[in-house]
């Protein structure tokens, strides 16, 4: 048994640093299906582009790679968290609004901890 060519599953794991689990699931995925390896490979790296999380979006799409199912290509980025329907930035405050009440709010609780130490 021959084994299969490693080194554009490397590169993705170099490029994505996943961690040691996924590593080892790419591997299998690799061993698994090695006659179409490369159409999985680009398939994966649709995956981990859009994830914010790659180690374990690996782990999510390894089983069904391996089992040799077909896989959904993954949701446009940006789709997920639309908000309440406005489009960001319309009327160009950010949504800074919010990040200064959590500010005020951690102040207060700062100087809560310093009247403690006093």
């Amino acid at each position: 048994d021959e084994l299969p060519d490693l080194s554009e599953a490397e590169g993705l794991m170099e490029k994505y640093k996943l961690d040691e689990d996924a590593k080892s699931k790419l591997r299998e995925i690799v061993e698994k299906r090695a006659s179409d390896s490369s159409q999985v490979l680009q398939q994966i790296k649709k995956h981990l582009d859009t994830s914010a999380n790659t180690s374990s979006m690996l782990c999510k799409i390894a089983r069904p790679l391996i089992d040799n199912e077909h896989l959904p290509d993954p949701p446009e980025r940006g789709s997920k968290g639309g908000g309440k329907g406005k489009s960001k930035d319309k009327d160009g405050d950010g949504g800074d609004r919010h990040r200064d009440r959590r500010d005020r709010s951690r102040d207060r609780d700062r100087d809560r901890d310093r009247d403690r130490d006093r």
